[in-house]
C-alpha cells in the first residue's frame, strides 16, 4: 500500500517508483518514504498494518507511526531533487518554470511566466555560483539540504533552521521562531531591511513566521504572498510583510518547506547549468 499527497514529488521517475517497490519486497513489516519526519510518499507492506495505527489527521506522520506502532523497518529514499521537491505553493511553480529538468507534460500545464514572480528567482540564482556572494536561508531547512548547499554552491550560506516537522507536530503545539521574534522586535519594514543587510539574497519560509505569529491568513492569502502580490492579499499583516519583502533591496524568495528543500536544490542545478553556458562549458538551451 502507498500514500502520496496531492502534488507530491512531481519529478519522480519510473526508476524511483521501482526503488520504492524494491524496498517493500525485502521482508515483512517494511516501509519506504521520502522523508521520515514529514512524508510526502509512504509505502508499506503488508497493507493491513494500517489498522494497527491510531487515528491521525495528516499522512506526513505515517513513517513514524508505522515504526512506533506497527514495528515497521522504515527505509528513507536517497535525498535528491526528485525525492525532495514537492508541489505545494506558487513558489514551487516558479521553480518548475525555471528548471530545464521539468518534464514537458508538467511544463505545458504551468501558468504563463508573467503570472509568476520569476525576477527575484533569476536574481538569486547566479549568487549560488558566486564565491563572493552570501545567501540567507531561514525556516524549515533540513540537514540534508544544508549539506547539499555546502557541497553544490559556491556562495556562503547563512542558515537559520527552525521548526522542522512543524506540519506533523502534535495537536496543541505552538511554533516559536527566532526569525519571527526578530520580526516582532523590528517591525515589518525594518525586518525586511535587516534581511537585505545580512545577505545578497534570501530564501524565506514564511509558513514558520505565520505560525509563530498565530496568523489566520487564508490559503489564498498565503499563495498570493508567495507570488509577491501584496495587492491581492486581504490579511493586513501578511499584506504588509509581502509588500516589504517584495520591495527589499536584495531578492527575497517567499514560500514553504518545499522551496527550502527540493526547490533550492533544483534552483542550484539550473544556476550551474546557466553558469556553464555563460562560460561556454555547456551547450545552449534547446
Amino acid at each position: 500500500m502507498a500514500v502520496m499527497g496531492a502534488g507530491a514529488l512531481p519529478l519522480l521517475t519510473a526508476e524511483d517508483f521501482a526503488a520504492v517497490q524494491a524496498g517493500l519486497s525485502g521482508g515483512d513489516r517494511v516501509a519506504v518514504t521520502n522523508n521520515f519526519y514529514s512524508a510526502d510518499l509512504t509505502a508499506w507492506s503488508p497493507g493491513a498494518l494500517l489498522a494497527q495505527l491510531g487515528a491521525f489527521e495528516r499522512d506526513n506522520v505515517l513513517p513514524r507511526r508505522l515504526r512506533d506502532e506497527a514495528g515497521c523497518e522504515v527505509t528513507v529514499l536517497p535525498r535528491s531533487v526528485r525525492t525532495a521537491f514537492d508541489l505545494d505553493t506558487p513558489a514551487d511553480l516558479a521553480v518548475l518554470a525555471l528548471s530545464e529538468a521539468t518534464p514537458l507534460g508538467i511544463r505545458e500545464a504551468l501558468p504563463p511566466d508573467e503570472a509568476l514572480p520569476l525576477a527575484p528567482y533569476r536574481a538569486l540564482m547566479p549568487l549560488l555560483c558566486d564565491p563572493d556572494a552570501e545567501i540567507l536561508v531561514a525556516g524549515r531547512l533540513g540537514s540534508a539540504t544544508w549539506a547539499h548547499l555546502e557541497r553544490e554552491t559556491a556562495c556562503r550560506v547563512r542558515v537559520v533552521s527552525e521548526e522542522r516537522g512543524m506540519a506533523s507536530s502534535p495537536e496543541g503545539y505552538a511554533p516559536r521562531s527566532l526569525v519571527g521574534r526578530l520580526l516582532e522586535e523590528l517591525g515589518i519594514e525594518r525586518f525586511a531591511d535587516e534581511l537585505a543587510s545580512l545577505a545578497d539574497g534570501v530564501v524565506l519560509d514564511t509558513r514558520v513566521l505565520l505560525a509563530h505569529a498565530g496568523s489566520q491568513a487564508s490559503r489564498e492569502d498565503r499563495f498570493q504572498s508567495d507570488l509577491l502580490a501584496p495587492g491581492n492579499v486581504s490579511d493586513p499583516w501578511l499584506r504588509d510583510l509581502t509588500a516589504a519583502i517584495a520591495a527589499a533591496e536584495a531578492p527575497v524568495l517567499a514560500g514553504g518547506h518545499s522551496l527550502l528543500s527540493g526547490g533550492l536544490m533544483a534552483l542550484g542545478d539550473q544556476a550551474w547549468l546557466e553558469n556553464d553556458r555563460r562560460l561556454g562549458l555547456a551547450p545552449p538551451e534547446g
